[in-house]
């Protein structure tokens, strides 16, 4: 993983938490009570107690449910499941996110992913990282726009396809430094070596551009290092080069199989020299991004400059833009 990511502290959690990043019935305050925000409400039917009681039902008829396959379908419960429309408002919300975990209902009645309070990917310490402030989900019809932003959360919904290419799971990913040094996906490109200076390390990136016209960026969990979203890079491993680190980082930090296809240049950075490729998308599932990226976002050229907050990706695009001969 990266070694720009520094130890992320586990703020307080919640004393109301029906459901964790786990899925698991979490401890509850039993002195919050939610009863006024319905006047039709009766004590009973909000009680801590009661609410326990209706999702242990809810498990056992878990069978009678049809699960996603990985975030490409919604899930639709089975006939056999009873009416809910009787019930309070609460528990219909309650048994809502019984069948579709990790989601809720957006103003406009579409079932949109919402992450909870943690990553669903354990760091590289076997420990859950808690996201501060989720970023927020967008639906999935913004893929189909190429004027619009899109946003897929860790192991949310994700479009079958784009612009001909199938999102689909990365199965022979290289797991050992090894296959990452050989990883298929490099170039055969004129490019100077890459040599530290002022004492800083060597890391690689890469700007992946979808045939729309629309570029992909990582949030980086929690903002780290103060980015709101960038593009996915990380540090040199013993005896890997840059181009096979950054396709690594695109398929760690961005869950995307992706070509090299171009250099950009190398760029003096707070702790290290850069190197820049572009790419092409050719396969991979951005729902499988690792715990550094709390989401995957596809973004209009337009807009790159707004939502890349940071100088340093801004100077990437400038170069970008003069090669192209758009600067």
């Amino acid at each position: 993983m990266l070694n720009d990511i520094a130890e992320m502290g586990e703020p307080e959690k919640p004393q109301l938490q029906l459901i964790n990043c786990a899925n698991e019935l979490a401890p509850a305050d039993p002195s919050e009570s939610n009863v006024g925000d319905d006047p039709n409400m009766k004590e009973e039917d909000c009680s801590y107690q009661k609410i326990l009681d209706e999702l242990t039902e809810l498990a056992k008829m878990s069978k009678h449910l049809q699960v996603t396959n990985g975030g490409n379908e919604q899930a639709q419960p089975d006939p056999s499941v009873p009416d809910i429309s009787s019930y309070p408002p609460m528990m219909q919300e309650v048994y809502q996110k019984s069948l579709c975990p990790g989601t809720r209902l957006n103003d406009e009645g579409e079932l949109i992913d919402d992450p909870g309070v943690c990553h669903p990917r354990l760091n590289d310490k076997s420990e859950w990282v808690w996201i501060k402030h989720p970023t927020a989900p967008t639906p999935m019809s913004a893929f189909d726009d190429a004027m619009k932003c899109a946003v897929m959360l860790a192991n949310g919904q994700s479009p079958a396809s784009l612009n001909g290419i199938a999102f689909q799971p990365w199965q022979n990913a290289p797991k050992t430094l090894a296959e990452w040094v050989h990883v298929e996906g490099q170039a055969g490109i004129d490019e100077p070596p890459l040599v530290p200076k002022n004492g800083k390390q060597l890391a690689a990136g890469v700007v992946i551009e979808e045939s729309d016209g629309r570029f992909w960026l990582v949030a980086p969990t929690n903002g780290f290092g103060g980015y709101k979203a960038t593009f996915p890079k990380g540090r040199l491993e013993p005896g890997m080069g840059p181009q096979a680190t950054a396709i690594k980082e695109a398929f760690e930090e961005a869950g995307l199989q992706v070509e090299i296809t171009g250099l950009i240049g190398d760029f003096e950075r707070t702790t290290t020299i850069t190197r820049y490729y572009t790419a092409r998308r050719v396969g991979g599932l951005p729902t499988q991004m690792g715990w550094e990226s709390q989401a995957v976002m596809l973004v209009p050229e337009s807009q790159l400059l707004k939502v890349l907050n940071h100088a340093n990706d801004h100077k990437v695009i400038e170069i970008l833009e003069e090669l192209s001969g758009k600067g």
